[in-house]
């Protein structure tokens, strides 16, 4: 993490831990007969990469309750992210597959937050079972929603 030169001949820290650094990374997609290939390029530029944060911290005592402005520095490192490269071939069953899995796990945490809610949760469960199996008549529930909202309103 020590810069080569020193840092002295171009105004920089001499260690990148204390200064922080910019790494772009860069992927470069090819399309070949075989499959596909990759390559993964790293770039470091030695740079300052500061971040200020400024926090308001309650101190609160038995005499007295202050306020103190808290101001912090970090130094770090700056990561990007750069894809390029071409696919020229289209493949109907792969992109079929692609979305087809996409779906597929898209869905799987909207299961997994509903078995949480249903059987995980102890006391809770009920509640949350009962009002899943519940069911909505708009025509019926309009009136009184449409009073519990003018109550609500009102005060």
């Amino acid at each position: 993490l020590d810069l080569a030169g020193g840092g002295e001949d171009v105004g920089l820290a001499p260690h990148l831990r204390t200064m922080g650094f910019s790494m772009q990374l860069v992927v470069d997609y090819k399309s070949t007969s075989d499959g596909m290939e990759g390559l993964l390029h790293v770039h470091v530029v030695p740079r300052w990469t500061m971040r200020k944060k400024t926090d308001l911290v309650q101190l609160s005592g038995q005499s007295y309750n202050q306020a103190v402005w808290r101001d912090r520095t970090a130094m770090g490192v700056a990561v990007s992210l750069k894809a390029v490269g071409a696919f020229p071939r289209f493949d109907p069953p792969k992109a079929l597959t692609l979305f087809v899995d996409s779906v597929v796990l898209l869905t799987l945490p909207v299961y997994l937050i509903r078995l949480i809610l249903l059987y995980c949760m102890g006391n809770i469960s009920p509640v949350y079972r009962c009002a899943r199996v519940m069911r909505v008549n708009p025509y019926r529930d309009f009136h009184c929603s449409f009073a519990k909202m003018m109550v609500a309103m009102a005060g």
